[in-house]
């Protein structure tokens, strides 16, 4: 099929989903990860949202019980954690958004307005069946790689289920990432759990991945590389910056030009030697991705709450350090996985909004 005509029909399908979930609130989250020369994989990932969420960094030791709630009060697929894990939870609720367990694997759940087409429920299948909010800590629980949830995965459901919290049923896919690089895309279409493995290391929101996968072709005359100079007429015309190989590049917040936006720049990246050093540089591509106060608006007379990057994760999925920061602060702060307590016990929770400290360096000069 032609670029165009492709671009011109995926286009007018994401407008007019756009259209029937204008009321949900607005949503950017943007997902990459890399590996070190060293081996060790490193993954960073944005959650942004136009409602506070209050969100909570959660410590789920090994033996807790999960017993997810299906429609009419079902008890869905039940499970005891085999790993411990850490993970950002939203509303005080006791689920997790993005989190690491101390296998290595890290899963993500990414809204998916518009497109979400969760399973029918059956009553027979309620043992292999969850609702989004559970997903993550079913793989994080009993998982120690994207291979295993694989196989996990192959015939779960994943059912629609309102939440009196959010005031509405959680739209919601989900990216897989495990210490070796190996990379799942999970998503809820067409009444299965559809699963892709995902070759750019890179993730965001609506439409669905394929989709996405697709949309690339648009931009394969991008390349990270100085353009050169050409003649037009008698006239040499030449770049007028760095970076023109690029011109181009969608630079708006929605979601599948975030997506272009991230694959071309993550795997523009060059292969550091350490996680260390590919964990920082991945930090500062990031930022590209962030959201401030303002620059996404649901309408000029709203008075609503804005959309922000409420927090950012950074994991070394390999040495299992876990990294974030926060609107109000952006240093990072990190909690060493490796060296947590898992033992069986209740679920612990960390405030992670604390107040922004400027450094006072007047006195440094001599």
């Amino acid at each position: 099929m032609p670029v165009l005509p492709f671009r011109q029909f995926a286009l007018a399908v994401f407008f007019a989903a756009f259209v029937s979930i204008c009321a949900l609130p607005a949503v950017a989250c943007t997902g990459l990860f890399t590996k070190a020369a060293d081996g060790a994989v490193v993954y960073a990932r944005s959650l942004e949202f136009a409602t506070p969420l209050k969100s909570q960094l959660l410590i789920f030791p090994r033996g807790h019980e999960s017993k997810p709630q299906l429609p009419g009060g079902v008890q869905g697929a039940a499970f005891t954690a085999k790993y411990g894990f850490v993970g950002m939870n939203a509303l005080g609720l006791p689920h997790v958004i993005d989190g690491l367990n101390e296998k290595g694997l890290q899963i993500g759940l990414f809204w998916f307005p518009g497109f979400s087409q969760y399973a029918t429920f059956d009553p027979k299948k309620a043992g292999s069946t969850l609702t989004p909010w559970d997903f993550g800590e079913f793989i994080l629980g009993q998982c120690a790689t994207v291979k295993e949830a694989r196989e996990k995965l192959a015939n779960m459901d994943i059912v629609a289920e309102f939440s009196k919290e959010l005031g509405s049923i959680p739209t919601a896919h989900f990216w897989m990432v495990d210490a070796s690089g190996d990379s799942l895309v999970a998503e809820p279409v067409g009444g299965k759990l559809v699963l892709h493995d995902n070759p750019v290391g890179v993730f965001t929101n609506s439409p669905t991945f394929d989709w996405h996968l697709v949309n690339l072709g648009n931009y394969v005359n991008l390349t990270p590389e100085q353009a050169k100079a050409t003649k037009i007429g008698g006239l040499e015309v030449n770049p007028l910056g760095n970076g023109a190989g690029l011109l181009g590049l969608p630079g708006d917040i929605t979601p599948p030009s975030r997506f272009v936006r991230a694959a071309f720049y993550r795997n523009a990246l060059p292969q550091y030697k350490t996680g260390s050093e590919a964990l920082y540089a991945l930090m500062r591509l990031h930022q590209a991705f962030f959201i401030a106060e303002g620059m996404a608006k649901p309408g000029a007379d709203d008075a609503g709450p804005l959309e922000i990057t409420e927090w950012e994760i950074y994991t070394d999925l390999t040495n299992k350090k876990l990294y974030y920061a926060t609107y109000g602060n952006l240093t990072p702060r990190f909690v060493d996985v490796s060296k947590l307590d898992f033992a069986p016990g209740p679920i612990r929770a960390l405030t992670i909004e604390q107040p922004v400290k400027f450094e006072d360096m007047t006195q440094a000069f001599k």
